[in-house]
């Protein structure tokens, strides 16, 4: 075969996988018409602008808590034992306290967390 045989093969295959193509894409597009507004699930502008309010308010809360109260909560949320979280106060920071006193704050922070939010918004 010469030079321009083998582009004219080329270019005929190619037509023929572009006709192909478009034979499957119409069988498969909609018959109805699509509607006027379709969401592709991802927050809007608005709800993004939001969401980065909400975080900066979170955000200066926590900063505000002293370095073992954000250990303590961050170590709850992510689901360490309160045991766990005891040992690893005495070991880090030289803290000594009950389970409970873990527990009780972990709940207190997560009070306060919740009313600097609300009263923010």
């Amino acid at each position: 075969m010469n030079a321009a045989g083998e582009g004219a093969v080329v270019a005929y295959a190619r037509v023929v996988i572009v006709n192909a193509a478009r034979d499957v894409w119409r069988r498969r597009r909609p018959s109805e018409p699509l509607p006027f507004e379709v969401h592709d699930g991802a927050p809007s502008a608005m709800e993004l602008a939001s969401l980065r309010s909400a975080v900066d308010r979170i955000e200066r809360a926590v900063h505000g808590w002293t370095t073992e109260d954000r250990f303590v909560f961050v170590m709850k949320l992510d689901g360490f034992s309160t045991a766990a979280i005891r040992a690893d106060l005495a070991r880090r920071f030289g803290t000594y306290v009950s389970a409970e006193a873990i527990d009780v704050r972990f709940h207190r922070l997560r009070k306060t967390l919740r009313r600097s939010f609300r009263e923010s918004s």
